[in-house]
């Protein structure tokens, strides 16, 4: 018989997802995002396996209006504010995927802030 995990009481706080699964979940949205801005150019591969390795402009092919483009899906996807991210270092997937994994951390960690009460 499986058991099920109890759900925390009403107003208690979550525990961070581990590293690596928010990775993962984080990862998952980028290669959805960038399957959806390589579709949508005709004759684009799709999206290579491995992709933390792969260049936006020179193995995926990306100009300077796919990027930004691809930035704004992932802000609306991940529920982030990416205009000041370093796109120099974004301009491969695995930086880009570790500034994106940074600021989904931060902002759970703002959200648990807000949902503790206050300490007297």
């Amino acid at each position: 018989m499986s058991q099920v995990a109890a759900s925390p009481p009403h107003g208690a706080l979550t525990p961070p997802p581990r590293r690596d699964a928010l990775r993962q979940r984080v990862l998952r949205q980028v290669e959805a995002t960038l399957a959806s801005t390589l579709a949508a150019v005709p004759g684009r591969p799709p999206v290579p396996p491995g992709i933390e390795s792969l260049s936006l402009v020179d193995d995926l092919g990306l100009d300077s209006v796919q990027i930004v483009r691809l930035l704004t899906e992932l802000e609306h996807r991940l529920d982030l504010a990416l205009e000041d991210i370093d796109l120099d270092a974004s301009l491969s997937l695995g930086p880009l995927l570790d500034q994106l994994v940074c600021r989904v951390r931060a902002s759970i960690a703002c959200s648990d802030r807000r949902q503790r009460p206050a300490s007297r």
